[in-house]
């Protein structure tokens, strides 16, 4: 019993004493809290945001005379207007020029029932014909107001229409979207492209940073390294942007190869998307932006390495920032557009992310901009620096 207990005593107090063994069993934890915490706090701005929308844009022809389809609106609170009247001329707005304001979104929807929608309905229920009536619901995809009033009204007329037996059908056959091309494509590649390419950025700057200093430590060379009259800080510096070109190629050779197979994995949806809307500034901006978050990648990877005592156990402390990394890029997907507070771009990784979806959205606020790519050079001169500094330690550097 003696010896069990001296085992235990062993064991704990080796584990308890160990940093990479207490950051092994806390940063799960602490992973997790930060993780949902930041989720937590993306949906709730995300719905504070769509909760704000009250007042639309919607013409209805044909209104049937029923009191649930009537009250929609009003039940909702929504504040409904209709623009008849052209200002400047004076004179009536017709069906396609109310549509054009749609598509330049200055009006959110336009929603059209058959004559005598009831009575064809209640008839086509009844099996007395065929003819289904058709309701008809345009909108504009890339006007988030738009967007959001076109789902709940066509989630209210499904659930409607399954209360009346499926008497009807809504946006049959053509398309109800007037979202020019080009809306719609900036609004799909603002959603998915950061995500991709803070994914690839990393990814890339993983397969090579664990054994940037690790895998020195490992074979032995890195004994060899530090007795060169070489700085130590050029070291950490050296390493640090042979790394970032090393990362950038690999994501970039990804990151091609899945702009040419989105077409295809688009189907025939991809004929709404043209993958041409940029221009030559909009790719100057990515790149400032790519190489910062590159940076911010290799230095944090770079330290992680230097800490460990092997490529293994880099890699097993580089899997809670991995997971980290992989929700802030999906923060992308949740968010109805990049935040305008200059504050949130002085986080690290999520800067990018926003950055990334505000230059795609050709949205660019120039002073977070210039915040997002600043923040991420001053963090990464702070990593150098405790990098040199870890260089500077032979416990750190050559701990069995």
């Amino acid at each position: 019993m003696r010896s069990i207990f001296t085992i235990v005593k062993k064991e704990l107090r080796r584990s308890f004493t160990d940093i990479r063994v207490l950051l092994g069993m806390i940063l799960p934890g602490l992973i997790i809290f930060l993780m949902y915490s930041f989720m937590g706090n993306i949906i709730t701005n995300v719905e504070e945001k769509q909760s704000s929308y009250k007042s639309f844009i919607v013409r209805i022809e044909n209104e049937p005379e029923d009191e649930t389809i009537k009250n929609f609106f009003k039940a909702n609170d929504y504040e409904i207007t209709d623009i008849y009247t052209d200002i400047e001329t004076q004179s009536t707005i017709t069906k396609d020029e109310f549509f054009d304001k749609i598509r330049n979104k200055e009006a959110d929807l336009y929603i059209y029932y058959p004559t005598d929608f009831l009575e064809v309905a209640e008839a086509h229920r009844m099996g007395l014909t065929d003819e289904i009536p058709n309701v008809e619901i345009y909108y504009n995809s890339s006007k988030d107001e738009s967007n959001m009033i076109y789902s709940e009204y066509e989630a209210f007329l499904l659930g409607y229409e399954t209360e009346k037996c499926n008497m009807f059908d809504i946006n049959k056959d053509i398309e109800y979207n007037l979202a020019n091309k080009d809306d719609a494509s900036k609004k799909f590649l603002s959603m998915m492209l950061p995500f991709m390419l803070i994914i690839f950025l990393f990814s890339g700057a993983l397969s090579f940073c664990a054994d940037s200093f690790a895998g020195e430590k490992e074979r032995g060379t890195m004994a060899t390294l530090l007795m060169t009259p070489t700085k130590r800080s050029h070291i950490a510096i050296g390493k640090i942007i042979a790394l970032s070109v090393m990362a950038i190629v690999s994501a970039t050779a990804s990151f091609i190869g899945i702009l040419f197979s989105l077409p295809k994995m688009l189907g025939t949806a991809s004929s709404q998307f043209t993958f041409n809307v940029y221009g030559f500034g909009t790719y100057v901006l990515l790149f400032l932006v790519i190489i910062s978050v590159t940076l911010i990648f290799i230095a944090i990877l770079g330290l992680l390495s230097a800490f460990a005592k092997s490529v293994r156990e880099a890699s097993s402390l580089s899997i809670p920032v991995m997971i980290l990394v992989m929700l802030i890029g999906i923060s992308g997907f949740m968010s109805t557009g990049a935040a305008t507070n200059p504050v949130y771009y002085l986080i690290p990784v999520y800067n990018a992310v926003q950055s990334l979806t505000a230059i795609l959205s050709t949205n660019v606020n120039s002073i977070c901009l210039l915040v997002c790519v600043l923040s991420n050079l001053v963090y990464v001169m702070v990593i150098v620096f405790i990098l040199t500094r870890m260089l500077n330690s032979e416990k750190i550097m050559f701990k069995k």
